[in-house]
């Protein structure tokens, strides 16, 4: 049944649909009079209670009906026939369909006779046309507001963090501070980058400039770098623009800052010792003058917003764990001096309880690279896990101080060995294990029995050991991965071995098939052939919480070349190509464009 409004009840009305008050009452007519069809029948009901019944031919409302076609005119009186004799009766005129037919002519008047019969009533005449339809009624008032509307469905929740364990102050932290979180983008660095690509080939160009926005972390290695010197920005100014792009991109920012000024820094190193000595005071005044100061800032609620990341002091505790107590050519007093005055262990620890109370701050202890401890961390009993628990752990917070550890900063082992994952695999002549005719691939002369073959396997072991020896579960890890691409034509596609391994030696099979391309591996100055590799990412591995950008890509890790250093001491016979490094290199921290260049060249995974 169609259910219709009538504007007006009469002989004539026009049709608007029913329900035209709508869900937004907006468009509503008053209605005079209701029509209800069915079945070509409609039932008219006016506002004065009376009904009208109207037959509906078709879905269209139908038109009054056609007035009656004219009655034909009568037929003429027969003739009168003599008299006496009755006349014959006229023919009676048949009218057709439609317009009646004229009665057949009037015979002659017979005589008196009896009057003809009356023919009979012509047909109903053809139906008229409809009538005109009646004009439209006036507007009805506006319809009464309909109600107001459903909620939208709710938008796709944010990025979440994964939740960390629970700490002794029964606090529950991110686990992850680069979960759900765009890391900043030091603009110092992504200018040296942009600049670069002016002057390289337009290929190269494309690549520097797709890498130019990628988060780096940035480096405080004198008290003067916290308020800013030499013309580069302080910790306030990075801070403030971190919450600028937090701003602009609508996202948390996380903002990794290392640490880097212990008293005896770098204490088996030329090329970046610090301003700091034990012989002077430099315990106390790491404290007062370095990480207090930080600390004032850090603490400012305007920043409470960003995650900040901190590296604690790479390259230290490792110091006490290889290069202590050692004697004639190999002895390091620096390193001596720093584990006996407790330097090392009572700095890192002032910084952690310093650091670890700002909520919004956490935590990375660096654990060196699997070249340096991969020998030591599965020893039993462990020196290096041993020392490393005794320092991080003797703070306020137990072994609650730190949220997690990073391996690799400023180093070229690869995260992966995409052909050698067993470094236990034998080659070789059987039975021989002398590391040159037959041996475990690890028993090489590039690997020196080392177990770990990349920091991968080597961080999370890390890890595991810690958390064995009493740390939370909630221990994660970085990788440094802004330098260990080694991409290029070097690098190996594919397995090269034979399948009687028995006929390939662990010194061919190792060449033939690592992806780092140094010739030894304990190279760590400037390597030439490098290039970059992942880039920054979150949870690329079980426990391994982000690939991080440590070491901004293109700051030399030093020189050879005395007359490029403010003091001869500093430069370096590491940083020669002897020793595969690219030659002409500046100072420590200074900008590399060559090394740059070969960097963004030789990217593993290639830049698109």
């Amino acid at each position: 049944m169609t259910k219709l409004n009538w504007i007006s009840c009469g002989i004539i009305c026009s049709v608007a649909v029913t329900g035209c008050s709508g869900s937004d009452g907006k468009d509503g007519k008053a209605a005079n009079c209701t029509v209800e069809a069915d079945g070509g029948v409609a039932t008219v009901a006016c506002s004065d209670g009376t009904t009208v019944t109207v037959t509906d031919g078709h879905d269209g409302a139908t038109g009054p009906a056609g007035k009656n076609g004219e009655q034909g005119p009568a037929g003429d009186a027969g003739v009168i026939g003599p008299a006496g004799a009755t006349g014959a009766t006229g023919a009676t005129g048949a009218g057709t369909t439609g317009a009646a037919g004229p009665v057949g002519a009037t015979g002659a008047t017979g005589p008196a006779g009896d009057t003809g019969t009356t023919g009979p009533a012509g047909g109903t005449g053809a139906t008229g046309p409809a009538g005109d339809t009646g004009a439209i009624g006036p507007a009805g008032d506006t319809g009464a507001t309909g109600p107001i509307g459903s909620t939208g469905a709710t938008g796709p929740a944010g990025d979440a963090g994964l939740t960390g364990a629970t700490g002794p102050l029964g606090a529950m932290a991110q686990r992850n501070p680069y979960d759900g979180a765009k890391g900043y983008v030091n603009p110092e660095w992504a200018d040296k980058v942009a600049s670069a690509a002016l002057t390289a080939n337009p290929t190269l160009a494309v690549k520097m400039n797709a890498i130019a926005n990628t988060s780096t972390a940035v480096w405080f290695s004198n008290i003067a770098s916290i308020v800013g010197a030499g013309g580069r920005m302080g910790l306030r100014e990075h801070l403030d623009l971190a919450l600028s792009e937090a701003q602009s991109a609508q996202k948390t920012i996380v903002f990794t800052m290392v640490l880097n000024n212990l008293p005896n820094r770098n204490c088996i190193s030329k090329v970046s010792h610090g301003e700091l000595s034990v012989a002077s005071g430099g315990i106390e005044t790491y404290k007062t003058q370095y990480i207090d100061a930080i600390k004032g800032i850090l603490a400012d609620s305007k920043y409470s917003s960003l995650r900040i990341s901190v590296i604690i002091e790479p390259d230290s505790i490792v110091n006490l764990v290889t290069n202590v107590g050692l004697t004639g050519s190999d002895a390091t007093p620096l390193c001596d001096e720093a584990a006996s005055s407790g330097a090392y262990a009572t700095d890192i620890q002032y910084s952690i309880n310093q650091l670890h109370a700002l909520p919004n701050v956490y935590l990375f202890a660096d654990i060196a690279r699997s070249g340096r401890l991969g020998w030591e961390l599965l020893r039993s009993p462990s020196k290096a896990v041993s020392i490393y628990f005794d320092t991080l752990s003797h703070t306020d917070f137990g072994v609650y101080g730190i949220d997690g550890l990073v391996s690799n900063i400023s180093d070229y082992i690869p995260t992966l060995e995409p052909f050698m994952p067993n470094p236990n695999l034998y080659v070789g002549v059987p039975n021989v294990w002398d590391g040159i005719t037959g041996g475990p691939i690890k028993s090489a002369a590039f690997y020196n029995w080392n177990d770990f073959l990349d920091e991968n396997s080597y961080a999370r072991q890390f890890r595991e050991s810690l958390i064995e020896a009493g740390f939370p579960s909630s221990l994660t890890c970085l990788i440094d991965t802004g330098r260990n691409g080694w991409g290029g034509p070097s690098r190996p596609a594919q397995l090269t071995a034979p399948s009687d391994l028995s006929t390939v030696d662990p010194v061919t099979y190792v060449a033939n098939n690592k992806v780092d391309q140094r010739s030894e591996r304990w190279h760590w100055c400037n390597q030439n052939g490098a290039g970059l590799g992942e880039r920054p990412r979150i949870w690329p591995a079980a426990d391994i919480a982000a690939y991080v950008w440590v070491k901004p890509p293109g700051e030399s890790d030093g020189t050879d070349d005395t007359s490029a250093v403010s003091d001869p001491s500093l430069a370096d016979e590491m940083c020669s190509p002897s020793n595969g490094a690219i030659p002409g290199a500046p100072a420590y921290g200074g900008w590399f464009e060559a090394q740059f260049e070969q960097l963004v060249e030789n990217a593993y995974p290639p830049i698109h």
